[in-house]
């Protein structure tokens, strides 16, 4: 009789369906994806590509941490190119460094980056003429890192390469 008992104990579970790991389906699933292959910001750091006229800035992160780029072509012989990190530093401060003493800090607002008025006088060996980087000002045209790797600055070459 115990076996008989046992028997359909064990039988009734039988037919209970087994807990499999639920996959996103649908726009879950293209949005994971998208994230996956780089065409959609993650919210874990700055990313995308910020413009305004001829002002560029590109923020991509990768696994040394988020790369920098920043490019202002006010035509032949009046432009700055400038590669580097940057580091999120709580919601709005980014901490910009494009080598040498070229260091100082920009902000986040909603969907634009900033750059100071002021920067050391260091980050004037990125720019040839009477171009700067100071002041920069740019809105948000993509938060996609795919696109940020795109980007290319005033020299024709890659802003943020990866």
């Amino acid at each position: 009789m115990r076996r008989l008992a046992l028997a359909l104990v064990l039988l009734t579970g039988c037919d209970r369906p087994t807990a499999v790991a639920k996959q996103p389906t649908g726009g879950a699933a293209l949005e994971q994806a998208a994230r996956e292959r780089g065409l959609v910001a993650a919210a874990t750091a700055p990313s995308g590509v910020f413009q305004t006229d001829t002002d560029r800035v590109c923020l991509s992160p990768g696994p040394q941490g988020v790369t920098i780029g920043a490019s202002v072509d006010y035509g032949e012989g009046q432009r700055c190119v400038a590669r580097g990190r940057a580091v999120l530093q709580g919601e709005q401060t980014l901490k910009v460094d494009f080598g040498g003493d070229c260091r100082f800090d920009a902000r986040l607002e909603a969907e634009r980056l900033v750059f100071p008025p002021v920067l050391p006088e260091s980050c004037a060996a990125a720019c040839v003429g009477r171009a700067s980087l100071s002041a920069i000002t740019a809105a948000r045209l993509s938060d996609a890192p795919a696109e940020a790797a795109r980007t290319r600055g005033a020299d024709g070459s890659l802003l943020c390469p990866g």
